[in-house]
């Protein structure tokens, strides 16, 4: 698995007037490596070819920042069909100082596939663990490669 990114984005219109609790939000799955909050383009039903890479996407509603760095504790779970689960675990910061702000984040990985592998469906768990507030929340899906 690719290492773990992140970014965030906030907006005035948007923006709750008090901080809600940290939640994963969203997974959705991408063609492309996002580049932003809600800045993915979606991979229809979620199916990929063999050698491509599985591009996955995870909004994350408030960060609790300190002294201007929001960091999480990343650990994406990938099981394929046949049984035997990879991992993949990584620590992101986002410096959320300035406009950006610590409401709306996202945090984005990327999974590698060979032809070699198995065809079918794959399960990712997505597990995320705000550091400063010590909470973790997780989501999981499912995508194909065929």
């Amino acid at each position: 698995m690719a290492v773990a990114l992140a970014g965030c984005s906030s907006s005035s219109d948007d923006t709750p007037t008090e901080d809600p609790e940290f939640r994963i939000e969203e997974l959705a799955f991408a063609s492309a490596e996002p580049t932003g909050y809600d800045e993915y383009e979606p991979q229809p039903d979620a199916t990929y070819q063999l050698g491509e890479t599985a591009w996955f996407y995870v909004g994350v509603l408030s960060g609790t920042p300190e002294d201007d760095v929001v960091e999480f504790d990343t650990v994406f779970e990938v099981t394929p069909p046949e049984g035997r689960t990879q991992r993949g675990e990584d620590t992101v910061t986002v410096d959320v100082s300035g406009e950006m702000g610590h409401q709306r984040m996202f945090v984005s990985n990327g999974y590698h596939s060979s032809p070699e592998f198995p065809t079918g469906t794959y399960e990712l768990t997505v597990e995320i663990t705000d550091v400063h507030s010590e909470t973790t929340d997780d989501i999981s899906g499912e995508f194909v490669l065929e």
